[in-house]
């Protein structure tokens, strides 16, 4: 399960532990199999105080019933949970893969977005 992650892992990654996010403890090497015809944002190897302003970025770019698959080290929820308070309603989840190195998930903007 996606929240697995979390209760195994005991680094705290970059953030210091600050997101909560459960860390870095996957290996960026491990591979992401292409789960979707949609665009990729993969955030594996991206800062991780970085990552959560990338993925926003590209949300932006989204057309309505588009949709993109976030590829990421570790379950992203406080993202997904900073992503329903900014645009609310407008985005659905999708877990394609949950762990245990990598997990994606595919962000489809809503119709009526």
């Amino acid at each position: 399960m996606a929240g697995d992650h979390e209760a195994r892992s005991s680094g705290n990654g970059g953030c210091g532990g600050a997101c909560r996010c459960g860390g870095d403890a996957a290996g960026v090497t491990a591979e992401a199999p292409v789960l979707s015809i949609d665009p990729r944002i993969d955030v594996r190897q991206v800062p991780h105080g970085e990552r959560h302003a990338k993925v926003l970025t590209a949300l932006d770019a989204v057309p309505v019933e588009g949709a993109l698959v976030l590829v990421a080290p570790h379950a992203p929820r406080p993202l997904l949970n900073q992503i329903q308070d900014l645009y609310p309603g407008q985005f659905g989840v999708e877990w394609l893969q949950s762990g245990p190195e990598v997990w994606q998930v595919r962000l489809q903007r809503a119709a009526s977005a």
